[in-house]
């Protein structure tokens, strides 16, 4: 071999070597900045009674909801499903460039006649979190819509169920699904769990398909709670806390979402204040 061409090789071997270094060391930042891309603002807003009139702080009226959900389209959010998040933190498809989730807790009766027009005229989506002894009529503290209007509504698209609780939305000794002073981890677990066993007998018996989606009563977490959650196959919670969330490819960011609540006194123009406030800062 001439001297040329080993001189040749060698420099080719050298070259090689270098851009092999190079792409050693900057491949990690390349790949975390294509997972940064994955990553999307998501701001959820909590409902309760959608009314003709009545407002307050768990309740707004179908006028104040249209002039919520027209704004919102005017400036470029789209609803998504829990279905949709799920896929999403899964690695399967996409979510629209600004993405929004609607929930409505307690399954207040208004719903159907207040709040069903309007999502349908402006093509939103929307949870509804369901407290299944206040729809099965066994708790009479609140009411609510029973399983036949339930099932009535979820053959609209765009509308799903999750779970509420099942006889834990109450504000008593136990504040909602708080762990009591003093109860045993193990008391604690057995309570939860038979919860959410008559939950799911309550919606397998009426015919309704609840999402493994967990909105806490009252926005009480227990943090003793995700975990027994997670074991039972919920794959996203949900709390009271107004912060708007980060998603990213990862399972993990579903869980504890969280929420502002769409109290009655305040205006459509604060709530897209904090909507877009929550883009524009770093979130959770």
């Amino acid at each position: 071999m001439l001297l040329g061409e080993k001189k040749g090789y060698a420099g080719m071997a050298f070259y090689l070597f270098v851009l092999a270094a190079m792409t050693a060391l900057l491949l990690p930042a390349l790949l975390k900045a294509g997972a940064r891309k994955e990553e999307l603002r998501l701001p959820v807003l909590l409902y309760h009674s959608v009314t003709e009139a009545e407002t307050g702080e768990y309740a707004v009226t179908a006028e104040t909801l249209e002039d919520d959900l027209k704004a919102l389209a005017e400036r470029g959010y789209e609803t998504v499903s829990l279905a949709q998040l799920m896929d999403f933190v899964d690695g399967k498809g996409s979510l629209p460039e600004k993405p929004i989730l609607l929930t409505f807790d307690d399954g207040a009766p208004g719903f159907a006649q207040n709040a069903l027009p309007v999502l349908q005229k402006y093509g939103m989506k929307a949870v509804l979190s369901v407290v299944g002894g206040f729809s099965s009529g066994e708790m009479t503290e609140t009411e609510a819509m029973d399983a036949q209007t339930l099932r009535e509504l979820c053959l609209y698209e765009g509308i799903e169920l999750q779970s509420h609780s099942f006889s834990l939305h109450l504000y008593g000794q136990r504040h909602g699904a708080r762990r009591l002073e003093g109860e045993s981890e193990a008391d604690y677990r057995a309570l939860l769990e038979r919860d959410i066993w008559a939950m799911e007998v309550w919606a397998k018996r009426e015919g309704l398909r609840l999402l493994p989606g967990f909105a806490y009563p009252y926005g009480q977490v227990e943090p003793g709670a995700e975990a027994i959650l997670k074991e039972n196959g919920f794959r996203a919670t949900m709390n009271s806390e107004p912060y708007v969330n980060l998603l990213e490819r990862d399972p993990e960011s579903l869980y504890q979402l969280g929420r502002l609540n769409r109290a009655g006194s305040l205006t459509t123009e604060e709530v897209l204040d904090w909507v877009e406030e929550g883009y524009a800062k770093e979130s959770r």
